[in-house]
């Protein structure tokens, strides 16, 4: 999938302020969660890769799942993966 990155950052970018503008405001708790939702939305349909590699969020729990990271630990010397199962 081709994404264009300027359009999405620029749209991103709106909801963010849009978010913000809410809180700063201080909109009533609907205004928030309808903002919030809004801005999940935009954030859970990216699909990008970054310097840092893949970035996708899972729209149901908002977790990212674009990438897992490696989780190392020093044994005797020497660095070995302890997470994730697979990857050992």
């Amino acid at each position: 999938m081709t994404v264009n990155f300027l359009k999405t950052a620029d749209f991103l970018q709106e909801e963010l302020q849009a978010f913000f503008r809410v809180l700063r405001l201080g909109g009533d708790v609907e205004a928030i969660r309808s903002a919030a939702e809004r801005l999940r939305k935009t954030v859970s349909n990216l699909d990008i890769h970054t310097f840092y590699g893949a970035f996708r969020i899972d729209p149901k729990s908002g977790c990212q799942i674009g990438h897992q990271t490696l989780l190392v630990q020093w044994q005797r010397g020497e660095k070995v993966v302890i997470w994730p199962p697979e990857a050992i």
